[in-house]
């Protein structure tokens, strides 16, 4: 271990590569936890939900000739409408159910989108990921391709987006609102059941999104989307565990931090590549036991009393959102 430390080596390139790929991975985290906060619900269909709309787009580009940015479009809508559909069809319908039968029900739903890719066209030519841009750039030492642009571009864009649109939307303050106290929110006439729905189909659209900008970045073949769902719910589920499915500025920096790291790993140490999906999942499990502690604490109190709710605890959850 101690010589592997000492033959570690930082290149920029990686580091650009790691940022980047880091970048998409806190995004996706983001949609995790929005889920989590507005029905407590761990989706583990969310890899798949980005892997089809990816695989969706692929076909749209290779095999039918359409512009990358009009294929964008509707592999969002499908990303959004699955995101919904899981809502209306399992969520809703396993409201009081224990949480841990509705996340059986989520691993069951990504097993039946990750067959419905399996049907669909096979791939007429085999083929990097597609990208909109083909032309790189230099700068220093550091070369950026047209993927990297495009995450510089749309993370940004995205997170400015989700901030305004949860703090400075009547939408977002609802959202918000519903999230730190149900009972309250209805008292104040928000249809909790909509604010739900529009939240599983905008975490629809993270997934679709960043699965596409992650894919070229990853040098994801065209045919292989199938493999990318699993990898991709493991990146997310880890900054969103760490940061408490709460934090979403932490769940950003953890992402990056993931994919720096990663990025090195894998650049220093090409041979074991599983030591990346290690680490990660040792991390996973000591986050998990971190937050079913904090909820415990919550429900309970630290002794087992359970916590008076009052409008002003309430108002201090809700502002805990972007903590």
């Amino acid at each position: 271990m101690l010589a592997l430390l000492a033959g570690f080596s930082v290149e920029p390139q990686v580091v650009v590569n790691g940022v980047s790929t880091g970048l998409t991975y806190g995004v996706r985290a983001v949609g995790l936890i929005l889920v989590y906060r507005s029905t407590r619900v761990v989706n583990l269909a969310y890899g798949e939900i980005g892997a089809f709309a990816a695989a969706l787009l692929v076909r749209m580009v290779v095999n039918w000739d359409v512009d990358f940015y009009l294929s964008l479009t509707p592999a969002l809508v499908v990303g959004a409408a699955i995101g919904a559909a899981m809502e209306l069809g399992i969520i809703r319908r396993l409201a009081k159910a224990p949480r841990v039968i509705v996340l059986v029900a989520t691993m069951g739903a990504a097993q039946l989108i990750l067959f419905a890719q399996l049907q669909l066209p096979g791939l007429e030519r085999f083929d990097r990921f597609p990208t909109p841009l083909q032309s790189t750039w230099q700068v220093g030492d550091v070369v950026l391709r047209s993927e990297h642009i495009l995450v510089l571009v749309f993370v940004p864009a995205v997170t400015i987006g989700l901030t305004l649109f949860l703090n400075r939307t009547k939408y977002g303050t609802a959202v918000r609102a519903a999230a730190a106290n149900q009972d309250a929110a209805r008292l104040a006439s928000i249809n909790v059941k909509s604010l739900s729905t529009l939240v599983w189909a905008l975490a629809g659209v993270l997934a679709a999104l960043t699965a596409i900008l992650i894919a070229p970045i990853r040098s994801t073949p065209a045919a292989a989307t199938t493999a990318l769902g699993p990898a991709l719910l493991l990146r997310a589920l880890t900054p969103a565990l760490v940061a408490r499915m709460r934090s979403m500025p932490i769940a950003l920096l953890t992402g990056v931090a993931i994919g720096v790291g990663e990025a090195l790993l894998f650049f220093n140490v090409p041979s074991e590549p599983g030591l990346i999906d290690l680490a990660l999942f040792v991390v996973v499990i000591v986050a998990v036991f971190t937050v079913v502690g904090d909820e415990r604490n919550h429900r309970h109190g630290p002794r087992g009393v359970r916590p008076r709710q009052t409008p002003q605890t309430a108002t201090r959850r809700e502002h805990q959102w972007g903590a």
